[in-house]
């Protein structure tokens, strides 16, 4: 079992002119897609990182701690 703690900066994004589609919402559904509990701590943090960000640039620092109990 693992869990994910992470700042504001890993989700918030700033919405381009005239889109109407929630960039948050849209990096949220990426992150959960890309976190698989079943993963190592480490792995799961990559996972995440790339995930959530894919290309797009930061806006805002990032922390992120992964804890996985066995």
């Amino acid at each position: 079992t693992s869990m994910a703690f992470y700042t504001d900066g890993l989700t918030d994004v700033r919405p381009e002119l005239g889109s109407t589609n929630d960039p948050y919402v849209e990096r949220f559904e990426r992150m959960c897609h890309a976190f698989t509990a079943a993963d190592d701590a480490e792995t799961a943090a990559s996972r995440l990182l790339a995930g959530a960000l894919g290309n797009d640039p930061l806006d805002d620092d990032v922390a992120l701690l992964v804890v996985r109990r066995h």
